[in-house]
């Protein structure tokens, strides 16, 4: 019985070791087949360097956005969800936190890029894959980790290994089009004209 536990113990090992040091394959991915998976953590409750708050995620007053009213999502750069990190609401007024996600990277303790969005679900008007996370009060983030955690390697985190300083969700305005737009449409209406003058 001992021997059959060792046995099994040392097997998981080596598994474990052998995914770390061959990679794994990712579907999403079939030119890249051995990547590795880098872990982090997302938790906003710190002071970034050279400032005196906490990296909060603010509303559109500036103050820290209500947990109650509050949601998050997070997806790698190429626009993939992460499990444990979609539909998420916040721990407390302002602060996040999700631990152990995993994304894909080029090598142990490589780098990444993940995307993170934030809306007010008082102002839902459409959804994204089935959430309602189409918000007029809303914002987005890219956050960029120098390294990842896994294997022996401690689990990247937002306060040390990342650019995140906060975000402040923003009022989503009307579109106003760009001044070549007015100058299309004054062309196609003199041409309507000078058309028409020909008849």
């Amino acid at each position: 019985m001992i021997k059959k536990a060792i046995t099994t113990t040392v097997l998981g090992l080596v598994a474990a070791v052998n995914v770390y040091g061959q990679g794994y394959f990712d579907p999403n991915d079939p030119s890249k087949p051995h990547r590795y998976p880098g872990v982090f953590s997302l938790n906003n409750n710190f002071i970034p360097a050279g400032s005196t708050e906490k990296a909060y995620v603010r509303d559109i007053y500036g103050n820290p956005a209500s947990k109650e009213y509050t949601r998050m999502f997070v997806m790698t750069s190429d626009g993939s969800g992460l499990a444990g990190g979609f539909d998420e609401p916040l721990k407390e007024d302002g602060l996040f936190q999700i631990d152990n996600l995993t994304v894909p990277v080029d090598k142990i303790g490589g780098p990444t890029t993940i995307v993170m969005y934030f809306w007010d679900i008082r102002y839902i008007y459409g959804t994204l894959m089935g959430k309602d996370t189409y918000s007029d009060y809303k914002a987005k983030v890219d956050v960029m980790f120098d390294k990842t955690g896994g294997g022996s390697l401690p689990i990247a985190t937002l306060e040390h290994n990342s650019n995140f300083r906060g975000v402040t969700l923003q009022q989503q305005g009307v579109m106003v089009p760009e001044p070549s737009t007015y100058m299309m449409a004054g062309l196609g209406l003199v041409v309507l004209v000078m058309a028409f003058r020909k008849k």
